[in-house]
């Protein structure tokens, strides 16, 4: 995929995954309802930026209801919306057939959301005063941005709150690095010989980890 916009794709937005973008994909009937079957989501390897590009794998299992189906595969930014629903750009849709039992027809999940400008050309006057001079989608947005954000930041101190609660009640264990120097008196005092210390790929803090081999004549 290739990131053709003018903003980065956030691989991972914050522990919450909160305005994470993901690769998905759900599952329509030939005529466009949504199939109540669960959703494919495949994380970002990194974060994208503008004009850069990357391959990211995607596994969908097809709907337990035998028949005809359409996959779409879009982009979703967690707690915002599919990329298809801002854009107006017609996903990805691949054909596909599913086979197998129960046999019937697939359960769809309910429509709460109206087709896309339909009450604008059932009810101009009133859209156009809903939405230029009362200004209502600017406000809902607002508030539900505002709703999004105290949700957010209420995740974040409650996670905080129990990470401090956690650390107070089981205290974290400390290591503490010795230098390969004193490793090797000690070693020597206690009357030992060292045949060999190997290195370890394992660093912490700009030191180097050891494995000491030592036998007592």
């Amino acid at each position: 995929m290739r990131n053709e916009s003018r903003h980065p794709w956030p691989a991972l937005a914050g522990a919450s995954a909160r305005h994470q973008i993901t690769l998905a994909a759900r599952f329509r009937t030939p005529d466009g309802a949504l199939v109540d079957s669960p959703e494919a989501r495949s994380p970002l390897p990194h974060d994208l930026e503008p004009k850069a590009e990357t391959d990211v794998f995607l596994r969908a299992a097809l709907p337990r209801w035998p028949g005809e189906y359409l996959l779409e595969v879009d982009l979703v930014q967690e707690d915002v919306a599919w990329f298809q629903e801002r854009s107006r750009r017609d996903p990805l849709r691949v054909p596909c057939r599913a086979l197998g039992d129960p046999a019937g027809a697939p359960r769809l999940r309910p429509t709460t959301i109206a087709e896309p400008g339909a009450f604008q050309r059932r009810h101009p006057g009133a859209h156009f005063v809903l939405v230029r001079v009362l200004r209502v989608p600017v406000l809902l947005a607002a508030a539900e941005r505002a709703r999004s954000g105290i949700a957010w930041h209420a995740r974040m101190a409650w996670w905080h709150a129990r990470e401090a609660w956690t650390r107070f009640r089981e205290p974290p264990m400390q290591m503490n690095g010795i230098p390969r120097s004193q490793v090797e008196q000690l070693i020597q005092s206690a009357g030992g010989r060292l045949l060999e210390a190997e290195s370890s790929e394992l660093t912490f803090a700009g030191w180097q980890a050891y494995r000491y081999f030592v036998v007592r004549d």
